[in-house]
This record gives structure tokens, sequence and C-alpha cells, in this order.
């Protein structure tokens, strides 16, 4: 997604189940986060927010006053059904204009 403020570029992979054409990782950025970059990788099971890497416990959360919040737990859905019964390790993301992301990471 390239918009005016708005840019999301995604990475597609294999899973480490074997599933191919995945989403392997996510990086956010753009005006609407003032130069920032939010980047999450599910196969690494890795978070940064400017290269830093974040939200390195679990459960954690990571907050920049009205740019981003970003929790690291086990509340919520899987997004794939076919996962269900594995353990749900998720990061939910608030962002500016009303964009929300979930990555669910890989189960252990």
């Amino acid at each position: 997604v390239r918009a005016e403020c708005v840019e999301i570029q995604g990475r597609y992979g294999t899973s480490g189940m074997g599933v191919p054409s995945v989403i392997t990782a996510v990086a956010v950025g753009g005006a609407f986060l003032q130069g920032h970059v939010l980047a999450v990788d599910s196969s690494k099971g890795s978070a940064t927010w400017d290269d830093q890497e974040i939200l390195t416990d679990f459960p954690s959360i990571f907050e920049v006053d009205g740019l981003v919040r970003a929790t690291f737990g086990s509340e919520g859905e899987h997004i794939d059904p076919g996962l269900k019964l594995m353990r749900l390790r998720s990061i939910e993301v608030e962002l500016p204009l009303g964009i929300k992301l979930v990555v669910n990471r890989w189960p252990d």
C-alpha cells in the first residue's frame, strides 16, 4: 500500500510449517508516523521501531504517544482458523488514521 502519507509493505514466503505464500513480515511507515517505521517479522518473532527491537517480553506493550500502541500477548484469535488449536502469540497494533494491524506469530 502506498498512499500520500501511509506506506505498508509485506514480504511473502513459506511458513515454518512449509505453507507457501504466507506473509512473513510487514513494515509500516510514512508521514503519518512522522518518518518512523514499525516492522514485524512473524517468522523470526521480532518487532522493531526504527530498527530498535521492541516487544521482546511476553506479554509486553510498546507505546509512543499519538503514534503507535502495540501489544504482544495471547489475547484475541488466530487469523488462520487452521491454527486455532495452537498457542496464540499475537501482536496487535493501533496506528494513527484508525489503522489497525494484527500479526499472529508462528507457533514455536
